[in-house]
């Protein structure tokens, strides 16, 4: 009867550290994932970014070279917003 007990014991401990070791490796995995897709995101957003920049710095060169029709016909009346948030962004002092 001891020896049942025992082998029961056994059995319950084995299974409770089979249990706790695989939750332990997928949040582990969960974990990695998570930070994988964070590091994607923000080089997602760091090339968008400049991206951005890129994009910004041409209008406002543009804008500034008197080029302003094409602004014009993209942004309508608001390209000279557009030109001065690029601006902003990019820290252009204005002419």
């Amino acid at each position: 009867m001891k020896l049942l007990i025992a082998a029961a014991c056994v059995v319950i401990i084995v299974a409770g550290g089979w249990y706790g070791w695989t939750e332990w490796q997928d949040a582990q995995a969960e974990k990695l994932a998570e930070a994988q897709q964070q590091e994607v995101d923000e080089r997602a957003e760091r090339f968008r970014s400049a991206e951005r920049n890129r994009e910004c710095e041409a209008r406002v060169a543009a804008w500034d070279r008197g080029e302003r029709a094409r602004l014009a016909d993209e942004f309508g009346d608001y390209a000279e917003k557009v030109v001065d948030n690029c601006r902003y962004l990019l820290a252009i002092p204005a002419d």
